[in-house]
């Protein structure tokens, strides 16, 4: 079996990473716009619900980013 060539393995390594930059901004940028109506009064009430919706909002976005792509 033949290996890839250093170089290459890099750049594909980059290209996944870019990829997967791209699409976590997507997702994010696209949760945030659309839903911000509803988003937006739960980091404003409380200190307490703003914690745990950012809390929230940063796993389901860093748990279903790597399954989806």
């Amino acid at each position: 079996m033949s290996y890839s060539p250093f170089k290459r393995r890099i750049y594909a390594f980059f290209l996944d990473y870019v990829v997967i930059v791209v699409y976590g901004i997507f997702v994010v940028g696209t949760i945030s716009f659309i839903f911000h109506p509803y988003i937006e009064p739960l980091f404003s009430n409380s200190p307490v619900t703003a914690e745990l919706t950012g809390f929230f909002y940063d796993n389901i976005a860093s748990f279903t980013l790597p399954h989806f792509v």
